[in-house]
């Protein structure tokens, strides 16, 4: 089976909450999580971001799962990851 989606990891900065107080002091030197997300490739859209999903379906290309939309301004890195295969195996059924 041929993978029809590349891998696509991406760094990025993301918002977060948290239930606490804080000094006015301690609140000036909050900052974004870095985050890395790793999925499937599915469009990148110059206007808005990456579209990515964790699983897709070889039996219904129409349909994908988990889709993960990560605009540009929010984006600091990303590399796509070509086919190449390092470990693989086929379990018969």
């Amino acid at each position: 089976m041929s993978i029809k989606y590349s891998i696509c990891e991406v760094r990025w900065k993301d918002a977060w909450v948290d239930f606490v107080d804080l000094t006015l002091e301690e609140a000036k030197e909050l900052k974004a999580v870095e985050r890395f997300t790793v999925g499937y490739l599915i469009d990148i859209k110059e206007s808005e971001g990456l579209i990515l999903c964790t699983d897709f379906y070889p039996e219904e290309e129409e349909y994908i799962n988990t889709p993960i939309v990560i605009p540009w301004g929010m984006i600091t890195n990303y590399r796509i990851i070509k086919d190449k295969e390092v470990n693989s195996f086929d379990k018969d059924d």
